[in-house]
């Protein structure tokens, strides 16, 4: 039986690894776009930016919500790659087990403000909408980050290194 490296992970980690860089990411980002395309009571024109001045921007909400969700969709493909690939070269370390857990947060970022923004501005007219700002959708992402990098983080194994080659350094 092969000795297995100090840099490899078993199978479970594996499983913990593709749970934490592809499936939780991407679940995320699915139910949350599938939530929010099945809201009929969202204001026809809605805010897509503020100013100084408050609103200066507008679109349609399902123009929103697409964008923002490909947004969070590009952070979760990003995640899985970084994870996949350092699953693949066989050495996972605690830069891979960082990068994967932010990867992972800042899809949640985006997904989670995203449903906290337009959750209050169900049932509201486009000026309602307005009125009310962005700040659940900037609540939505700070709390959505934080918790999805501390799920991850906690989540994934922790790094390992490559044990030092046994040659005799010459004198």
């Amino acid at each position: 039986m092969a000795k297995q490296s100090a840099s490899t992970l078993n199978v479970p980690e594996k499983l913990r690894v593709l749970l934490a860089c592809f499936v939780i990411p991407s679940a995320l980002v699915l139910w949350v776009w599938v939530v929010l395309t099945s809201w009929t009571d969202l204001p026809e024109e809605f805010p897509t930016h503020w100013g100084p001045e408050g609103a200066d921007a507008f679109g349609t909400a399902i123009s929103f919500i697409n964008g923002q969700s490909l947004a969070a969709a590009v952070a979760a493909g990003i995640t899985a790659v970084v994870g996949i690939f350092n699953l693949n070269t066989g050495v996972w370390t605690s830069l891979a087990r960082g990068l994967v857990s932010i990867g992972g947060g800042i899809t949640a970022a985006i997904s989670i403000g995203l449903y906290l923004h337009m959750l209050r501005s169900r049932g509201l007219s486009t000026l309602a909408a307005a009125e009310l700002g962005a700040s659940a959708g900037l609540l939505g992402a700070a709390c959505g980050f934080l918790v999805l990098v501390v799920v991850t983080f906690l989540l994934l194994p922790k790094g390992r290194y490559p044990e030092a080659a046994e040659e005799a350094m010459p004198q």
